[in-house]
């Protein structure tokens, strides 16, 4: 599970759907305690990809991690 924290607050069973609904000024935090990325991810500009001490992203073969935000 992922929120994302703006204008509106909301919460999104995973990262993808919260990363590609985030706009600029917008911060993605992950709220599970690993989530496992099975396919490539972007960071769009002016989102931020929280990722808390104690979380951590699981990186699978083959997937890439595009940040033009800030991780």
């Amino acid at each position: 599970d992922v929120s994302v924290i703006g204008e509106k607050d909301a919460r999104y069973t995973n990262l993808f759907t919260a990363l590609n609904n985030a706009n600029a000024g917008e911060t993605v935090t992950v709220d599970r305690e690993t989530v496992v990325l099975a396919k490539s991810i972007t960071i769009k500009e002016g989102v931020t990809l929280d990722v808390p001490n104690g979380t951590k992203l699981k990186v699978s073969a083959g997937v890439t991690i595009t940040v033009n935000g800030t991780l």
